[in-house]
């Protein structure tokens, strides 16, 4: 061998120890611990993470089982890692990726683990080194901790959430009870004390010509009054809605309305004379209700269509009328700031009733408000 040879391999050596060196340092830095296992499924060597992660020094873990090595002296046969270490190894030695994700209950921590066997090519060119599969474990404890504390909050937060569904759900009942007693206290006891008030007038204008005057203000006086408790009374909780159905009641709301409004009304149904659950009866007419007070407000609208039908199992209220339109995520804007909470009213009420509401609308095109509930037949 000639002095240039001799030179080349000696240059050729030493960029092999120096790019072994590097490597090692490499793998060494990891903060994973990367092992190298032989056929038998044990470590034929290990970076320097198996010192920090406390399994021992590197010297000392050659020939050790991986599970031996995470569990020194473990004997139980459910041990998690052991039961994930045999079903792998039996992956492994068919040629495929093993990995999962521990609870390490005996180091209190969460791993991550990947075994994945050689190829071919590669433990040849090891030169028989008897290396056949390699081992990555990742320490996954913070990421998983910080998963279960955000789940315990999404929970905390969904109970939140359910506690306020159900205690707005009894509010609204608890309103429309209310909204029932009071129209009920109009209706029955103001209303028939005035109709009596208003009949002792009448008698006492028949029996005194002089006092007429007086009594003819008070008469009427009285039967203003008496048509405001009407009026109050119904706009509170029309009794019609509970005596015979939604369907007779937005009939006579919605007559009622155009007429005083002076717009063009259409109402159609395809339910017949069935009654609809309580609660469906009900939210169908605030939302009525809710969508033509604002028609009158602010659509400048000459014709309002209604709808209500049953379809794919679906109760289905649909109102549109021809008016200016609106932006609707402008209005939803004003209502998150609290200047106007109509929109967001409707939105919760159907919400509460287990319904969907969808409304579009356009500045020029006028408003669509479209509600769904689930329904069976036989429901009410």
């Amino acid at each position: 061998m000639n002095a240039n040879t001799s030179e080349n391999l000696e240059q050729l050596l030493a960029q092999i120890r120096q790019a072994k060196l590097e490597w090692e340092t490499t793998v060494d830095a990891l903060p994973q611990v990367v092992c190298l296992l032989n056929q038998g499924g044990y470590v034929l060597r290990a970076n320097r993470a198996v010192e920090r992660w406390g399994y021992g020094r590197v010297q000392d873990v050659k020939g050790r089982e991986l599970h031996e090595l995470v569990h020194p002296s473990c004997h139980d046969v459910e041990c998690a890692f052991n039961t994930f270490w045999c079903a792998a190894w039996a992956r492994v030695a068919m040629g495929q990726v093993a990995d999962a994700e521990i609870e390490d209950t005996h180091t209190l921590r969460y791993l991550h683990v990947q075994v994945s066997p050689l190829n071919h090519a590669r433990q040849e060119e090891l030169n028989g080194s008897g290396s056949f599969a390699a081992v990555i474990i990742h320490d996954i404890t913070e990421r998983k901790r910080a998963e279960q504390e955000r789940e315990r909050l999404l929970a905390q937060v969904r109970a939140g959430r359910e506690q306020l569904r159900i205690l707005s759900r009894r509010m609204l009942d608890v309103q429309e009870n209310e909204r029932r007693h009071i129209a009920r206290e109009l209706h029955d006891d103001i209303g028939q004390d005035l109709t009596a008030v208003k009949i002792n007038l009448q008698a006492v204008q028949r029996l005194a010509e002089t006092a007429s005057p007086y009594v003819e203000d008070s008469v009427a006086i009285v039967e203003r009054a008496l048509q405001q408790v009407r009026n109050l009374s119904l706009e509170l909780r029309p009794s019609m809605l509970d005596d015979l159905g939604l369907i007779p009641a937005l009939r006579w709301y919605i007559g009622r309305t155009a007429q005083r409004a002076g717009f063009q009304a259409e109402f159609s149904s395809q339910i017949g004379d069935a009654r609809l659950p309580p609660e469906i009866e009900t939210t169908c007419f605030r939302i009525t209700q809710a969508a033509l007070t604002n028609t009158v407000k602010h659509a400048r609208a000459d014709r309002v269509l209604i709808h209500l039908g049953i379809q794919n199992g679906e109760v289905c209220l649909t109102i549109r009328d021809n008016g200016i339109g609106f932006d609707v995520d402008a209005a939803r804007r004003r209502a998150m700031e609290g200047s106007s909470l109509g929109i967001l009213s409707m939105e919760e009420r159907v919400f509460l009733a287990g319904g969907r509401i969808e409304i579009e609308s356009a500045l020029g095109h006028g408003a669509e408000v479209r509600v769904s509930f689930p329904y069976t037949e036989g429901s009410s």
